[in-house]
């Protein structure tokens, strides 16, 4: 039996014995828990590198959610409700949004937030991640030997589902840490690479025109930034500038709103991006970090950790929310 089966397994039995409800009830009694969820992409599509949401698991979570939670608007958290808070995020402006997951959260009259990154809505064009997930992508359609030795990469794998996994984190990480012109550099290579390779993409990002409907049906707008670029390595003025406020201005003037909520591209943020997001006018920015988020009357700004769900499994999901993998990681 595969790893993946037994752990399924668990999750049924945790579920089935009570534990979910047990948890679910530590958290009502806490009413200064609110629990921030982040989605990605919701799709029936396979996609080896970046798994979506299936659309029948997030029809079945949204089921569990309206019917024990309070979904609430991010600017009215403190407004008491008799069920636990919970807020729906989703990230990157990916056009299945509207397809898929806008219909259902329609249909259980929920509001959410929609993260956007700037130059897709312009363009169309995807970002760094979404660029490198297509490279993992012919790799395993492919089954593609990797053998890249070059002056910043010493690379030589052999195809197999274990080293194309490998290879997807290694290279994620390298590029995390890379600026932005020596990043593009390696993706370039790396698609060049492989001459068959589509870099046009079978993902579609949304438009200004889906923003709109999403504004239309209670979707509020977050900056996810200018490029979805790794913040803590760009040059604190002109560049930092693009991504937390051109990003901004370009969102508000388009939309004719009012943007207040920053998301962090690949979670990356130090203090004085935090600084430069207070002093332009953010009132909340939305961090990677899986855990919850307890009320306070700090300060001004808010930095608010998010749940992240992506797996397909209904029942991992459900314990994730109400805090089962929360629980673990502190102890």
């Amino acid at each position: 039996m595969s790893f993946a089966r037994i752990r399924k397994l668990i999750f049924l039995l945790f579920y089935w014995v009570g534990l979910n409800s047990l948890l679910y009830k530590l958290k009502k009694k806490n009413n200064s828990v609110i629990t921030i969820l982040c989605f990605h992409r919701i799709s029936d599509e396979f996609d080896f590198a970046y798994p979506p949401l299936k659309t029948n698991i997030f029809e079945k979570i949204s089921c569990y959610i309206i019917k024990n939670y309070e979904v609430v608007d991010i600017f009215k958290i403190n407004k008491p409700t008799k069920k636990p808070k919970i807020i729906l995020t989703f990230d990157d402006g990916y056009k299945d949004f509207i397809e898929n997951a806008l219909p259902i959260l329609k249909k259980y009259k929920m509001t959410a937030i929609q993260s956007v990154v700037v130059d897709a809505l312009e363009t169309g064009a995807i970002f760094w991640t979404q660029r490198l997930n297509n490279i993992i992508n012919y790799l395993f359609e492919n089954k593609c030997d990797l053998k890249i030795k070059t002056y910043f990469l010493n690379i030589d794998y052999r195809f197999s589902l274990k080293t194309i996994n490998n290879f997807k984190i290694d290279i994620f990480k390298i590029l995390l840490n890379y600026d932005s012109k020596k990043r593009e550099k390696i993706l370039n290579y790396l698609e060049n690479a492989f001459p068959l390779i589509d870099k046009k993409s079978k993902i579609k990002m949304m438009s200004w025109d889906d923003m709109k409907i999403c504004i239309e049906n209670n979707i509020q707008i977050a900056s996810h930034s200018y490029s979805h670029s790794v913040l803590s390595n760009l040059e604190p003025d002109r560049e930092l500038d693009i991504e937390l406020f051109e990003s901004k201005r370009i969102i508000e003037e388009k939309l004719n709103i009012k943007v207040d909520i920053f998301t962090f591209p690949n979670g990356v943020y130090n203090d004085n991006i935090v600084n430069q997001l207070i002093e332009n006018g953010y009132i909340y920015s939305l961090t990677t970090e899986d855990t919850f988020y307890k009320l306070s009357s700090g300060t001004s700004h808010k930095i608010l950790p998010r749940i992240q769900i992506y797996s397909n499994d209904y029942y991992e999901n459900i314990l994730k929310i109400n805090g089962f993998h929360n629980f673990f990681h502190k102890y």
